[in-house]
């Protein structure tokens, strides 16, 4: 529920129904990484940063919502990897919004 509320716009009523299904399993990573993507909508940086953690230690990939709150949070730059197949891809993400680098190797 809280994914389609996500997808519709309706921020805070996904993040109610988020806290809902943790009440059935805590450890659950994909409502974290939901949880996660309804605050970062909402601008609660501090409670993205909490449930992106949650997530990644119920081992979901985290690595571009990671990259999103970096940028959300002004850093200059968000350097990460990601693998695409068999490349593995580097990006530079810089807070120009004309600027994008990428790489592939």
């Amino acid at each position: 529920m809280g994914d389609y509320q996500l997808r519709m716009g309706q921020a805070r009523q996904a993040v109610a129904s988020y806290f809902r299904a943790l009440d059935l399993d805590p450890d659950h990573g994909p409502t974290h990484a939901g949880l996660a993507r309804a605050w970062l909508e909402l601008g609660q940086l501090d409670e993205v940063e909490v449930h992106l953690d949650a997530a990644a230690a119920a081992g979901e990939d985290v690595v571009e919502w990671r990259a999103r709150l970096a940028w959300r949070r002004g850093v200059v730059a968000a350097y990460f990897f990601a693998r695409h197949g068999n490349k593995l891809i580097t990006a530079i993400l810089v807070n120009q919004p004309a600027i994008v680098a990428v790489s592939t190797g």
